[in-house]
């Protein structure tokens, strides 16, 4: 399974102009470079939080967007996961509840085996019932995670996951990223603006500077 973005976005002064492609089975991608260079940009626009003014966005043969065809497929039919920055849980939700939230099925049986079935996959196993602020910061990774992968997503996006974990603990939530990924078989891309973390964890790097990628 393979992403193919080729996109173009004028916000003011700014311009965004990139070109990549990143490939599934087990690779991580990176989309490397400074703050504003336009990474987070860039991945709003492969999850359709951000519309580009021009270009395409493919995954696996299928069209997320075409500009030339009119093609913009709604955020939640593209199946893509996205892991924020912050993380973006709820704080007054348990982590079984934040979990689920990430689920679309309608049928609350299937909404409650999926959950199931990422608590396992996470080890989050005794954890349901705690809220995010009684969770460590790899704990809090890991629901998040799950409630990124609970509904089955084609391809995963990560928001500079490590930045704001203290520096002595991220060399310790890498590997059970890399772990908790490892049966993930879709495009992962990564955005970090640390060039060692990138080349520690990814085999593909694509630096974005002023917009440019490609």
């Amino acid at each position: 399974m393979s992403l193919d973005v080729d996109i173009r976005r004028h916000v003011g002064e700014f311009e965004l102009d990139v070109r990549f492609s990143a490939e599934g089975g087990g690779a991580m991608t990176a989309l490397f470079g400074p703050s504003g260079a336009g990474k987070t940009m860039t991945l709003k626009s492969i999850a359709g939080l951000v519309r580009p003014d021009e270009g395409s966005i493919v995954l696996d043969g299928q069209p997320l967007f075409d500009s030339t065809h009119g093609i913009d497929l709604p955020t939640r039919t593209r199946r893509v996961g996205y892991l924020f920055q912050s993380y973006a849980l709820f704080p007054t939700m348990t982590v079984e509840q934040n979990i689920a939230c990430g689920v679309r099925a309608k049928d609350r049986a299937e909404r409650l085996e999926r959950t199931a079935q990422q608590i396992r996959a996470m080890r989050l196993e005794g954890l349901e019932k705690r809220r995010p602020h009684q969770l460590s910061g790899g704990e809090q990774q890991r629901v998040a995670l799950a409630r990124c992968l609970a509904n089955d997503p084609a391809v995963l996006l990560l928001d500079e996951p490590f930045s704001a974990i203290d520096e002595d603990l991220r060399g310790a939530l890498e590997d059970e990223l890399l772990d908790s990924l490892a049966s993930f078989s879709g495009p992962c891309i990564l955005v970090s603006h640390d060039r060692a973390q990138v080349e520690r964890l990814c085999s593909s790097i694509i630096e974005i500077r002023g917009g440019h990628a490609g």
